[in-house]
């Protein structure tokens, strides 16, 4: 009969830390892996091993782990006292009995429909050899145990069993029956006796339910393991693809280095152009650790210009608990040109019927910044005329212009029919092509309204066989419709959209059929002169105004008196002149100012000066 219990040593040098070998990024350590040397003297020894768990997050964890989340917390377990299992289960499960003590302990179990105990999980004990101290929570003795995430950082106490075969059937850690066993077995029953409930010992327990059963010895050794997490979380994130700054999620987008928190403020549109959140990404497999990994939005760089191009970064920061990573990802923003410009056609009329106010058409579809120059040469006349403006319209797309380069000169006979001006000029850049032509009457219904809101065609409309148009792409030749290969003529660098500069000149014709109009009051002085012989001379200035519709601060002035021209001074601005210094004596007087307007027109007014 071998009744000494085997030697148990423990590894106290063991250092655990978070390889991610077993289920949920764990590590499994083995009895084996504990044991420093454990031996018996009789022969062969089994070694077990168990673990406590400090609190409920990890309590939790192995739950869920061991179960394979068909239970997710201790609180989905079943709660049995010693008292219940030794009274009402005899049939329990024996991974919830203290071979130490050989005694029912309390337990955590899974239980059948019936709510009978099906499998233990957990005990409650206290820790071997030491009967004065508090309750622990310990797994099942097994072959091993798993060392979890949430144990980063906490110390575990390992504990390492160590069996020998006492009761000699060849597989040490059981117990066996000693009945039929001949001298042996009437040697334990009348030392002991089955009828005496106190009696225990750790060869032979012979009361119930041990009754006859004989226990291999074993001897326990424990230690505390620090447990570390020593590799890091290692993400790849999807990269977004490049958008064009028009996409309507973004361009009229405010700069969000503006916003105090666009993590928290657009937080749903960050998600949506950056292929998730960052919950997302872990789950989708983007962010890859041996544990546990969380991950939230920490900063948003915005870098794009006035026309909305460049690139929106957004970075996030993952953590295991142990450690803390920082990926980014980029949001290319491209460039996308898209716009209308209509061109005025050539326009000739009165002055005054405001045929110096002529309009051009903008509309910016796309990411483009357009601005505007005027600028107006007039010419004297050529024909029955007053005279001729060439106003010249430069528009520059700051999204588009390169800097340095002239403008695309736009011919005034684009449609090719020899007469230039005679109809607006459309040009319409599309991202791929630049097209300019009239805007002539067809099925589209173009208008001719620059200053209202002209009706553009539709890019789906079919190609008449008859009509020139804007987007049949075609220009005159002769009387033939020819195919235009390169919409927009003469753009070099072999560009066939130009390069966000254009420009283009209309002619005005102006008439002028009325005069100005001069208008001065009566005026009433008296002289005071003794010069009799001069006739009682006085100097006076004598004011008037001249308004003219067409060219009202081009306007000559001459003054007669008494009908005869004097090269008198006359000061002022239009609309108000002086005939300054005039010496006239007593006496009516005829004063005469003829003005012209712009070489058109002459106006004659007689003004009269007398004295009392």
């Amino acid at each position: 009969m071998d009744r000494s219990a085997p030697v148990a040593v423990c590894d106290d040098q063991l250092n655990v830390s978070l390889s991610g070998t077993a289920i949920d990024g764990s590590t499994r350590i083995y009895a084996e892996d504990i044991d420093e040397g454990s031996y018996d003297d009789c022969g062969p020894i089994a070694l077990k091993t168990r673990r406590t768990f400090a609190d409920t997050l990890c309590a939790d964890a192995y739950v869920a782990l061991v179960t394979e989340g068909s239970h997710d917390e201790l609180s989905d377990l079943t709660f049995f006292t010693a008292f219940e299992l030794e009274t009402f289960y005899f049939n329990y499960p024996w991974e919830a009995y203290n071979q130490y003590y050989h005694e029912f302990v309390d337990g955590w179990f899974t239980v059948n429909s019936d709510g009978d105990p099906v499998r233990a999980i957990f005990t409650s004990e206290k820790k071997a050899g030491n009967s004065a101290g508090g309750y622990h929570l310990f797994s099942i003795l097994g072959d091993y145990v798993d060392i979890l995430c949430c144990d980063v950082q906490d110390k575990v106490v390992l504990e390492l069993w160590v069996f020998d075969d006492a009761n000699m059937n060849g597989v040490p850690g059981d117990f066996d029956y000693v009945w039929g066993r001949g001298d042996l077995d009437n040697w334990l029953w009348d030392y002991y006796g089955c009828y005496n409930e106190e009696v225990k010992s750790d060869y032979f327990y012979p009361c119930l339910p041990e009754c006859g059963k004989m226990w291999d010895n074993h001897n326990i050794c424990w230690l505390e393991v620090l447990v570390e997490d020593k590799v890091p979380p290692v993400c790849k994130l999807p990269q977004p693809e490049e958008i064009y700054c028009n996409d309507p999620r973004i361009q009229y987008l405010n700069n969000l280095n503006d916003v105090e928190d666009p993590c928290v403020e657009y937080a749903d549109l960050l998600d949506e152009l950056f292929g998730g959140s960052a919950e997302d990404l872990i789950e989708g497999g983007y962010v890859l650790d041996n544990c546990v990994v969380t991950g939230e939005c920490v900063s948003v760089d915005d870098d794009r210009d006035e026309c909305g191009v460049g690139y929106i970064t957004r970075c996030l920061e993952f953590t295991d608990g142990q450690f803390t990573i920082e990926c980014c990802q980029t949001l290319w923003v491209t460039e996308h040109h898209e716009y209308i410009i209509g061109f005025p056609a050539d326009k000739e009329g009165e002055c005054r019927d405001n045929i110096l106010d002529t309009c051009i058409y903008i509309n910016e579809i796309g990411c483009d910044l357009l601005a505007i120059k005027v600028k107006d040469e007039k010419f004297t006349a050529t024909g029955d005329e007053c005279y001729k403006i060439f106003r010249t319209f430069e528009v520059l797309n700051w999204c588009e212009y390169d800097g340095q380069s002239a403008p695309v000169v736009i011919g005034r006979d684009v449609d090719g029919d020899g007469v230039p001006g005679d109809e607006d000029v459309w040009l319409i850049r599309r991202p791929g092509n630049t097209y300019i032509d009239r805007a002539g009457t067809s099925s589209k219904n173009w208008t001719q309204d620059l200053c209202g809101n002209p009706t553009l065609p539709s890019e789906t409309d079919g190609i008449p066989s008859t009509s020139r148009r804007f987007w049949d792409d075609k220009v005159r030749s002769g009387n033939a419709l020819d195919i235009n290969t390169n919409p927009i003529i003469d753009v070099t660098e072999n560009n066939n959209w130009g390069r966000g500069y254009w420009q283009y000149t209309q002619l005005l014709k102006v008439y002028d059929d009325t005069a100005p109009i001069i208008t001065v009051e009566d005026i009433d002085t008296c002289s005071y002169s003794s010069d009799i012989a001069k006739n009682c001379p006085v100097t006076i200035d004598i004011p008037f105004t001249v308004v003219d519709d067409c060219t009202p601060n081009d306007v000559f002035v001459k003054v007669f008196v008494d009908g005869v021209e004097r090269t008198s001074k006359v000061t002022g601005t239009a609309p108000n002149f002086v005939i300054e210094d005039q010496v006239l004596g007593l006496g009516v007087h005829l004063i005469g100012s003829t003005c012209q307007g712009w070489l058109c027109q002459w106006r004659h007014q007689d003004l009269q000066s007398y004295c009392t």
